[in-house]
Formats: C-alpha cells, structure tokens, sequence
C-alpha cells in the first residue's frame, strides 16, 4: 500500500471589460489537496485506489476497510 498527495491550484475570478479597456480586478486563489490511496495485485496487476482527504490513521482505515470490501477474483 501506498500513498501521494496532490493538489489542485485555481484561479477563481473573471472580469468583462468595454473594448480596450483593462481594470485591475483581485482574485482568489484556491487549493484542494487530496491523498490517492492505493494498493496492487503483483501477481494480476489488479490495482484499487481510494481518494481521501488525509493522511492519518483513521483514513488508512477507511482505505482498508473500502479494499476488504471488494470482491476477490
């Protein structure tokens, strides 16, 4: 099992403006981090992933509990 952190960084904000005319206009800008959680069947290459929140110990298990969940094949 394994873990990563991204993160999303947007630039929230738009402006209309007459033609030719340029105004300077505040933004805010906004980030979302989430973890990818994942695990991999070495033998068949079968991968489950989970995105969460966190990393702490009660998102490791909910990640373990989601992967016990699903079916074996």
């Amino acid at each position: 099992m394994d873990e990563a952190r991204f993160r999303t960084h947007s630039k929230l904000g738009h402006g209309w403006f007459p033609k030719g005319v340029r105004r300077r206009i505040n933004v805010k800008l906004g980030f979302k981090n989430f973890y990818v959680y994942g695990a991999i069947e070495p033998a068949s290459g079968e991968a489950f992933t989970l995105l969460l929140p966190s990393v702490n110990t009660e998102a490791m298990s909910v990640f373990l509990k989601e992967f016990a969940r699903q079916p074996r094949r």
